[in-house]
Formats: structure tokens, C-alpha cells, sequence
């Protein structure tokens, strides 16, 4: 006998895919609701901002060519090191 979890999972894989990307989302905020709501509303209005400036044409992209000659650089403020970097 499947556990509840194969069994959803079943069922989820035979959805169309709008509706699995809509289970998908919602499993989501599930995971990360009782976050900074602050937070999430400055992300939702940049991304909002993103979208517009593609759909008015005005967003600057990077060619995809020039993606591997970019180098990551040390961040400068040292009191919010990023991942990856050493601190020193």
C-alpha cells in the first residue's frame, strides 16, 4: 500500500503543468510563510519593477557570451561578508 506521500505525489505528477507550478508555488509560501513581510513586499515590488522595465524595454541584460569573463569581486563592507568568502 502507497503512504500518503506517494500517493500525492501520484497524483501530483499527472497534473497539467500550469496546475503543477500552481501546487508548486503554493508548497512554497507554505514553507516559507512566517518570513519578514517587509521583506517579501520590497521582492514582490522589485520584482514587479524587473518585469516592467523588460516589458517597457528599457532592462539593460548582459550577453550570455559575456557571462564566464565576469569575475566575482570581495565585497568592500566588511561587516556583511557574502557565502563564499573568507573573513579576515
Amino acid at each position: 500500500m502507497a503512504t500518503a506521500f506517494e500517493q500525492v505525489t501520484r497524483e501530483a505528477l499527472q497534473l497539467p503543468g500550469h496546475q503543477r507550478l500552481a501546487l508548486a508555488g503554493l508548497l512554497l509560501e507554505l514553507v516559507d510563510a512566517g518570513g519578514d513581510p517587509e521583506a517579501e513586499a520590497a521582492w514582490e515590488d522589485e520584482i514587479r519593477a524587473r518585469i516592467q522595465a523588460v516589458d517597457d524595454g528599457t532592462a539593460v541584460g548582459i550577453p550570455y557570451d559575456y557571462i564566464p569573463h565576469l569575475k566575482q569581486t570581495e565585497p568592500t563592507r566588511s561587516d556583511t561578508p557574502a557565502v563564499g568568502w573568507e573573513s579576515g
